[in-house]
């Protein structure tokens, strides 16, 4: 096991409050409140690509408004979600706009959850409650 993935799931247990960033290949754990840069896969990246997600309707994603999103400027497109929360588990791809394939056979899943050891991602942090017993 890579020894980040023991510093992200001792993080997560201790903090229970880490967004994970899953592509095929490779999957990217964050805190919470921190940003996450998305690499676009795309063939030919050109300036006319846009990031788009899945669970906003498949639209383009703004990466002018609140400054939630930006978009690097160079030939690798990459997206950085800023300030990561719970609401941000979703589907993102990067493609041309006239390309109508669906994101989610081919973009990156944002899913909010603990971190843990390759294998058992599927498992959630435990549920802490401090209180008179």
């Amino acid at each position: 096991t890579p020894p980040w993935r023991a510093v992200c799931w001792l993080l997560s247990t201790a903090l229970s409050v880490t967004s994970c960033v899953q592509g095929q290949t490779n999957s990217i754990c964050a805190l919470k409140g921190s940003s996450v840069n998305l690499s676009c896969s795309h063939q030919h990246p050109t300036s006319s690509i846009n990031w788009y997600s899945v669970h906003r309707g498949g639209f383009k994603i703004d990466t002018s408004a609140d400054g939630k999103y930006s978009m690097s400027a160079d030939s690798n497109l990459t997206l950085t979600v800023n300030n990561l929360a719970e609401n941000d588990a979703n589907i993102y791809c990067c493609r041309e706009p006239a390309d109508k394939s669906d994101c989610g056979q081919r973009g990156i899943s944002l899913i909010t959850y603990s971190c843990a050891v390759k294998g058992y991602e599927h498992l959630r942090a435990p549920q802490v409650s401090v209180g008179e017993s």
